[in-house]
């Protein structure tokens, strides 16, 4: 296996390759990358609920004590 290395940027999924390395054109390649950075740690990823709050739709629950309030009518009736 061979190996090179070079650093670039990821513009709209797609990473340039310098003209150096061009000679791989065509070749099968195992990519891996690596960043120096910590941009992608401090980008807090969103809870369900504000995913949930961004699809379009009609939501059944507004709050939490709603989904209770049916999860506790829903086992009563299995009492019955």
């Amino acid at each position: 296996m061979q190996a090179i290395q070079f650093e670039s940027h990821i513009d709209d999924g797609m990473i340039e390759v310098p003209a150096r390395h061009r000679s791989w054109q065509g070749r099968h390649v195992k990519v891996i990358l690596l960043t120096e950075d910590d941009d992608q740690q401090s980008t807090p990823r969103p809870s369900a609920v504000d995913i949930l709050a961004r699809t379009s739709g009609h939501r059944l629950f507004q709050t939490a004590e709603e989904v209770d309030a049916h999860l506790r009518a829903e086992r009563d009736q299995w009492d019955d």
